[in-house]
Formats: C-alpha cells, sequence, structure tokens
C-alpha cells in the first residue's frame, strides 16, 4: 500500500508530515477524549503540542512511516471501537429501563445475557445457487443416497 493510500485511511484525522532535526514526524488532530499512546517496540513516541494537534514521531534512521500511519490507524480504531460501545451500552440500558418497568421482580430475577453468535459473511464472491440448482442438486444427492 502506497503512501497516499495510507494518508486517505486516516484522512480524518492526518494534519501533515515533517522532518525536524532527525525526527520523522507525522502529525494527527484528534477530539479531546481520545486516549493517544506511542508503541515504544516499534520506537514511535507521541506528545500533543499546545494546539491540540498530536505529534507521532520516531528518530527517521530507524522507524518506516508506513509503521507509524499503522499505529495512527489503530488509534483510529480503537477509538471508533470504544464510541460504538459506548453508543451500544447506552441504547441497552435504555433496553433494560423499559424491561425492568414493565416487568415482575419475580420474572426479572431469571433474566439472562445471551450472546447470538454471528456468521462471517462470506466475501469471496462466489455465486449463489438458484432454487432450481439447489433443488436438483438435492434430488441429486437423495438419489446418491438411494443407489448406495
Amino acid at each position: 500500500m502506497g503512501l497516499k493510500e495510507k494518508i486517505n485511511e486516516i484522512s480524518d484525522y492526518f494534519r501533515g508530515i515533517e522532518y525536524f532535526n532527525d525526527a520523522l514526524i507525522v502529525k494527527a488532530a484528534f477530539p479531546p477524549q481520545l486516549n493517544v499512546i506511542g508503541n515504544e517496540e516499534k520506537g514511535i513516541k507521541v506528545a500533543q503540542s499546545d494546539d491540540g494537534l498530536w505529534y507521532y514521531f520516531g528518530d527517521k534512521n530507524n522507524i518506516e512511516i508506513e509503521d507509524i500511519f499503522d499505529w495512527i490507524k489503530t488509534t483510529v480504531y480503537v477509538y471508533e471501537e470504544a464510541k460504538k460501545k459506548a453508543a451500544l451500552y447506552k441504547a441497552k440500558c435504555d433496553e433494560l429501563k423499559q424491561i425492568f418497568g414493565n416487568t415482575s421482580y419475580d420474572k426479572l430475577e431469571t433474566l439472562q445475557f445471551v450472546f447470538d453468535e454471528k456468521k462471517p459473511s462470506s466475501k469471496r464472491g462466489g455465486r449463489r445457487k438458484k432454487k432450481s440448482e439447489e433443488s436438483t442438486q438435492n434430488e441429486n444427492n437423495e438419489t446418491d443416497k438411494e443407489g448406495q
């Protein structure tokens, strides 16, 4: 993936790239509530400026710009995931308020939380069988079983 694609992935937050002394710097702007951290393993450090921009940086001889962009993308992913979880939490709390308001105590004592497993979506791009193909295939399978 090229630099242009990396920038496009974080375009809502990306503010610039620069060299300063021996540091490679990528600037990003995030909402104030976002918890920004560096990645010492990859040599990525972060600092916030007075104007609220975040500077992701590392020694230009020891770090790849792709690593900085990937780390910013990880930061954005974690933030977006937390936002979705917070919205879901609020919605589920509202749902529970309705249930508690309309249900007897005895019945509420049996309340359980169960997760339905999502089936992974197929992204193979294969074509779907038509009903006539499915029924023909089923008939063929039945005929094969009878012949054995």
